[in-house]
């Protein structure tokens, strides 16, 4: 690398118990001509400037974080996570460094590529400088290869929610409504349409008002409660973990929907259903409060734009 070239940077995040394991990591990359950075160490940069473990991972164009059986409690870790991917200008990636490997991924980094640098370290290296190589070029990071050939079209979906991962409640809340009614009547309006089922008629005989009270107000605090508190939380006792506790909360959801019509059952009970599900797992690992009114609002919204969409019939 000439000394015109910017050295990119590379902060390592790694548990006490594997500071070695960061410092051999972090030896290997600055013989490639990598500017790295190891937490809880102070580090001299090429400009004779000192960095402390106040350091901060924004300045760094790549986040590497070490995971291990030595990481009993994720929360720091996700939250470190979250930083980076929230960021958007900054490559995570995540490292193994033994067998054991950490009892939980996070969510946000649980289908990015993972590079075991335990097993074969100079592979670990080269996969490395290759990820670092494709974030400078522009080109984002590597999903995780699946081995499953029907995990492979749900690539793209994945990387696709993945990006709500990074986004702060409200904004999560207003995109994810949108994406969802969208979605929700593509699929009802190609239904209605291919099958042409009874539609639902147990909504003609209301007045606008109560339309606004009962469904737009009243239905989201109470639903979210029944179909999406109560289930995740019966889930979590069973230590199912991010899917299963969504789908834990979908299908009674989708049930009640489908009992009012086939277009509802779809359109609102499944697409819907993922959708409220998706949302308060996720934000039941930051808190109770932030899933619950996030999830009920992001559900009010849906209902109160059915209704503009309806107003004509009232």
């Amino acid at each position: 690398m000439s000394s015109s070239q910017k050295l990119l940077l590379v902060f390592i995040w790694h548990h006490p118990a594997d500071i070695e394991f960061a410092y051999e990591l972090a030896d290997e990359l600055r013989n490639h001509g990598l500017e790295v950075f190891v937490k809880d160490q102070e580090h001299k940069t090429s400009e004779g400037k000192f960095n402390t473990a106040g350091w901060q991972m924004a300045k760094s164009d790549c986040v590497i974080f070490m995971l291990s059986g030595a990481i009993e409690d994720i929360t720091e870790l996700r939250g470190e996570a979250e930083k980076v991917m929230r960021q958007g200008s900054t490559l995570a990636i995540p490292v193994l460094v033994d067998d054991n490997g950490v009892r939980e991924i996070p969510l946000i980094l649980r289908f990015i590529r993972l590079i075991d640098f335990h097993r074969d370290r100079q592979k670990a290296v080269g996969e490395i400088l290759e990820e670092v190589q494709r974030h400078s070029q522009g080109k984002p990071g590597t999903l995780r290869e699946e081995k499953r050939l029907w995990a492979k079209p749900f690539r793209w979906g994945i990387e696709h929610f993945r990006r709500y991962l990074t986004l702060p409640p409200l904004t999560f809340c207003w995109q994810i409504t949108v994406e969802n009614l969208i979605v929700s009547l593509l699929i009802t309006g190609l239904v209605m349409l291919i099958f042409q089922p009874p539609t639902r008629t147990n909504l003609e005989s209301l007045s606008a008002s109560t339309f606004l009270w009962l469904v737009i107000i009243l239905g989201p605090i109470f639903e979210t409660v029944l179909l999406q508190v109560l289930p995740v939380f019966i889930a979590r006792l069973l230590g199912l973990r991010f899917f299963g506790q969504i789908l834990f909360s979908v299908t009674p959801f989708a049930l009640l929907h489908f009992t009012r019509s086939v277009g509802a059952g779809i359109g609102a009970g499944i697409v819907g259903g993922f959708y409220s599900a998706f949302t308060y797992v996720y934000w039941r690992k930051k808190s109770l409060w932030t899933a619950y009114w996030v999830t009920a609002l992001s559900h009010c919204l849906y209902n109160l734009a059915v209704f503009a969409m309806l107003i004509g019939d009232y």
